[in-house]
């Protein structure tokens, strides 16, 4: 009986042995894989949040772009010629007056 004990022993000693690597290299490609997974999920939330920012950063180029384009177009336009002189200088046409508040008198 104790013979077939060691004996049994020792196959399942070779078995381990001989199916250790088998078992080892699935184990570490399973491990590789999980890692792998992972890091590309990263790598997508990642890349897909930046692309919902340029996006955005699009939309924003393109709304100033039309209003810049507007504004080129408007240009020869004496409405906004005066506009733009009124903001920008400060003048004010003929006839109207001009009102100023003090700040410090606030």
């Amino acid at each position: 009986m104790l013979y077939e004990e060691d004996s049994l022993w020792e196959r399942a000693k070779s078995l381990l042995v001989s199916w250790g690597w088998v078992i080892g290299f699935v184990s570490l490609s399973f491990f590789s894989y999980a890692h792998a997974s992972k890091k590309k999920q990263e790598n997508y939330r990642e890349l897909k949040e930046r692309v919902g920012e340029l996006l955005k950063i699009k939309e924003e180029a393109i709304a100033l772009r039309e209003e810049l384009c507007l504004e080129i177009q408007s240009q020869s336009d004496p409405k906004w010629i005066e506009l733009t002189l009124m903001k920008g200088l400060g003048l004010v046409p003929k006839g109207k007056k001009k009102v100023l508040f003090d700040k410090e008198a606030q």
